[in-house]
């Protein structure tokens, strides 16, 4: 089989190679790994033995991407229900032991975004406009509270304490995002424009021109990873998703800038490792499904060729974690389609 027809409305190019067998098989590994019921209506996501099984926002707002992707209602709201127990102000305390104990009180926006992205997308896929309602809302305490400026662009702070306006983390910069959210949360619809008009201009300017990968941090104190390695891997993704949705020129430039470097490393994207100087040397030693895939959603920007045989390899590669499996869950939805702004 070629090509996967494209949503309406989507550009750029989707391909079978990426099967929907493996769509639903890696959200049924990722469940039984790393969903958990509280006991009280809510259910959480834990993170592996590595992090001792403890909860970040950043996997609950995972977890309610993918339950609205396979239309698992029944876990959306038990996640939804855990994100606003353990919020305040309307953003979420970033990290808990597990069901409960908060260990950090900061907030991790990149949650929120997601979070609130997952509400849209459920409330066009089950008519809900109490889940609209949720987004809106979710969405104002973004805009109150973590509206930020670097370099004149319009940004968002990594979280509510402990960050200057200058401090960039690019994996949170979601332009396609901020597109649909103008469109939800209409009483902010200007900055939230303003946000995706400035998106390319904080990207670029922290991009290397050649290879195309960005920092994990830029412009923070406190010796955070200046390179590409697990914060940035998900900046490749936020991008393509951009032109999927809405065929954004400078989403196209970008990806295709990134791809055509891991196009030309030696085994391609089969080769890639988890970590990589920006100037594109190599840094890591491991394989992981967050980099593989966060790359193969990127060739969906340039050809029908490359999103072939990137997604093939999309297709193959295993998550062996809590990053890499949530991650690769993600990575399928968008590359066979089910990853949608839906009616926004």
């Amino acid at each position: 089989q070629g090509p996967r027809p494209l949503p309406e409305g989507w550009s750029g190019f989707l391909s079978y190679k990426v099967s929907d067998s493996t769509v639903d098989a890696i959200y049924e590994e990722w469940k039984t790994n790393h969903v958990e019921s509280c006991g009280d209506g809510t259910s959480r996501v834990k993170r592996g033995s590595e992090d001792n099984g403890d909860t970040v926002s950043e996997g609950i707002a995972y977890g309610m991407l993918l339950a609205v992707g396979h239309d698992d209602q029944a876990l959306f709201d038990e996640l939804w229900a855990f994100f606003e127990k353990y919020s305040v102000g309307g953003l979420m305390q970033w990290k808990l032991s597990g069901c409960s104990g908060v260990v950090d009180s900061n907030n991790a926006t990149d949650a929120e975004l997601d979070a609130a992205m997952a509400l849209i997308q459920a409330s066009c896929k089950w008519s809900s406009e109490t889940y609209k309602a949720d987004a809106a809302s979710l969405l104002g305490a973004v805009i109150s509270q973590l509206s930020a400026t670097k370099g004149g662009n319009s940004t968002l702070l990594p979280g509510k304490t402990g960050f200057s306006g200058e401090c960039l983390n690019p994996s949170y910069v979601a332009p396609g995002y901020y597109r649909a959210f103008a469109n939800v949360d209409t009483a902010n619809q200007a900055a939230w424009n303003d946000l995706a008009a400035d998106a390319y201009p904080l990207l670029n300017g922290v991009a290397n021109g050649t290879t195309g990968l960005v920092p994990d941090w830029s412009g923070c104190e406190g010796g955070k990873s200046a390179n590409y390695t697990y914060d940035a891997t998900r900046t490749p993704w936020r991008v393509a998703t951009d032109y999927l949705w809405y065929g954004t020129p400078e989403a196209k430039t970008f990806s295709d800038r990134v791809t055509n470097w891991v196009a030309a490393l030696p085994e391609g994207l089969a080769g890639v490792r988890d970590g990589y100087t920006l100037t594109g040397s190599q840094t890591g030693q491991y394989v992981n499904a967050a980099f593989t895939g966060a790359f193969a959603t990127a060739a969906f920007t340039h050809s029908q060729e490359r999103a072939d045989s990137f997604g093939q390899v999309l297709n193959n590669i295993r998550g062996s974690n809590y990053f890499g499996r949530s991650l690769k869950a993600l990575y399928v939805l968008l590359a066979t389609g089910r990853f949608d702004k839906s009616c926004y």
